[in-house]
């Protein structure tokens, strides 16, 4: 059994102490065993030079190295969803920018035709007073041959 098997298995563990130091124990009478409290040493205080210890601190090592590379995944994989929510958020909001600019410059546009077309039309009118006004005074000022009309 490994450390974390403590965790994992304790019936397990529970019977196998039952059974490698029995029940009977010079007149006591082991009825039952757990695990209260279970805490790893610190590998600055194993020795590398005792074959238990350097066994060990590679297990330490091993599993915390794995745990270390899984909390990384874990992180970055989190950075990456935040960041590709941001992304599409980002570009929701652009798009809908995009489609308001769109939408105020087609409505300058049509309200840039109509006055454009209203201040053509003014003009038109304008230039057909001008120009009924000019013939009338023509017709005033020179009248055509044969007519009656007198200037004073």
């Amino acid at each position: 059994m490994d450390f974390t098997d403590l965790y994992t298995k304790r019936e397990e563990l529970r019977y196998r102490i039952i059974e490698v130091i029995g029940v009977d124990l010079n007149g006591y009478h082991l009825e039952d065993a757990a695990i209260d409290y279970l805490e790893q040493t610190p590998v600055s205080q194993l020795d590398p030079a005792n074959v238990l210890d350097a066994q060990g601190i590679r297990k330490i090592t091993e599993l915390t190295a794995v745990e270390h590379v899984r909390t990384n995944e874990a992180q970055r994989t989190e950075e990456k969803e935040i960041t590709r929510q941001n992304v599409g958020a980002r570009e929701a909001v652009l798009e809908l920018e995009r489609r308001q600019a769109d939408a105020e410059i087609k409505q300058r546009r049509e309200i840039e035709t109509v006055r454009a077309r209203e201040e053509a039309e003014t003009a038109r009118v304008v230039e057909e007073e001008r120009l009924r006004a000019q013939s009338a005074f023509l017709e005033t000022e020179f009248p055509p041959a044969g007519s009656s009309s007198r200037r004073g």
